[in-house]
């Protein structure tokens, strides 16, 4: 069985459009890889800036472990020697 001359322009058509189809779905993937990867840039550069925000909190954390060592004796102590523990 042979195509005639207008089935076979019909598929041509057809393969030409999917062929538009698939050109305009790679660039809309293009598009959207760069914008991906914009946003994800973005992220980490904001990741990078609330971690040193963030930084002396630690040395804080690390301070007060050193310093407030068994505070629950130390407030004691504190209130008996200026009576007001009751």
């Amino acid at each position: 069985m042979t195509d005639g001359p207008g089935e076979r322009s019909e598929a041509t058509e057809k393969a030409g459009s999917l062929d538009r189809q698939v050109e305009k779905l790679r660039i809309l993937e293009e598009a959207n890889a760069h914008t991906i990867k914009l946003i994800a840039e973005g992220h980490g550069a904001k990741l990078d800036s609330i971690i040193k925000a963030l930084a002396p909190l630690q040395e804080i954390r690390d301070f007060v472990e050193r310093v407030a060592d068994d505070h629950e004796g130390r407030i004691a102590a504190l209130e008996k020697h200026t009576g007001l523990s009751q």
